[in-house]
C-alpha cells in the first residue's frame, strides 16, 4: 500500500454511498478485520519497496527487545535546574505569569510541567539504547521522532525522582526501525509522570 495507490483510488475512498454504519465498536473492528483478512488471502498487499533494506539489516532477535527493562535510574534537581529550563523554553521576567517558574521566592513557585521530559531523558542520553538486546544501534543514525508526556501530580520543586524505562515496541519502517520507550517517574512510590519516546533509527544517516 503506497501513497500512489491512495491517490489513484481517492474517488472510491471518499465514496460513502454504500458505506456501512456500525453502531458499536465491535462491529467497526470486526469489519476492519474482515477486510484485512480478505486482502491478505487475496495477496493484495505487497511489501514496502524499502522492506528489503530492513530485512537485510534488522535482526530476527528484535522480539527480544520488546518488553526489555532498561536499568532504573534517578534524576535529582534543584530550583536552579527548573528555572534554567523555564528560561530556556521562553519564560521571561517581563511576563508576570512566568514569575512562578523563574523566581524561587514566588509564593507559588513550581516546575513547568514539561520539565518531566528532562527528568526522563537520561534513559536515552545515558546510552541505554545500546544495551537493548537483539538490536545493533548506531547513535549517529538515531533521531528523536515524537514525544508524549502525561503528568499525574505536580512536579516537586526540588527532589530526586526514580525512573523505570521499558521498551514498549520496535516497529519496522522499511528504511529503519522505530524504538518506542516508555519511562515512568516516581517520587517514592507515587507515580508523578509518564513519558512515551519514539526514536527513529535509520540504516542511512540521511534524515530527509
Amino acid at each position: 500500500m503506497i501513497p500512489e495507490a491512495v491517490k489513484a483510488n481517492w474517488r472510491k475512498i471518499c465514496d460513502f454511498e454504500n458505506a456501512s454504519k456500525p453502531q458499536r465498536i465491535e462491529e467497526s473492528t470486526g469489519g476492519i478485520i474482515e477486510i484485512l483478512s480478505k486482502i491478505d488471502s487475496d495477496g493484495g498487499v505487497s511489501a514496502n519497496q524499502t522492506s528489503h533494506v530492513a530485512s537485510s539489516k534488522a535482526t530476527s532477535r528484535t522480539g527480544e527487545a520488546v518488553g526489555h527493562t532498561l536499568p532504573s535510574f534517578s534524576t535529582a534537581y534543584t530550583e536552579l535546574e527548573t528555572i534554567m529550563y523555564a528560561l530556556g523554553v521562553g519564560a521571561s521576567v517581563k511576563e508576570p505569569k512566568d514569575l512562578k517558574f523563574i523566581y524561587e521566592g514566588h509564593s507559588d513557585f513550581s516546575c513547568l510541567p514539561t520539565f518531566g521530559v528532562i527528568i526522563a531523558q537520561k534513559s536515552i542520553m545515558g546510552g541505554q539504547l545500546l544495551e537493548i538486546p537483539g538490536l545493533s544501534i548506531d547513535l549517529a543514525k538515531v533521531l528523536h521522532g515524537e514525544q508524549y508526556l502525561e503528568l499525574y501530580k505536580p512536579l516537586p520543586r526540588t527532589g530526586t525522582l526514580r525512573n523505570e524505562a521499558i521498551v514498549a515496541d520496535v516497529l519496522d519502517k522499511g528504511s529503519g526501525l522505530v524504538h518506542v520507550i516508555d519511562v515512568y517517574s516516581y517520587s517514592g512510590k507515587e507515580l508523578i509522570c509518564f513519558n512515551h519516546w519514539l526514536w527513529r533509527h535509520w540504516w542511512k544517516t540521511d534524515f530527509r
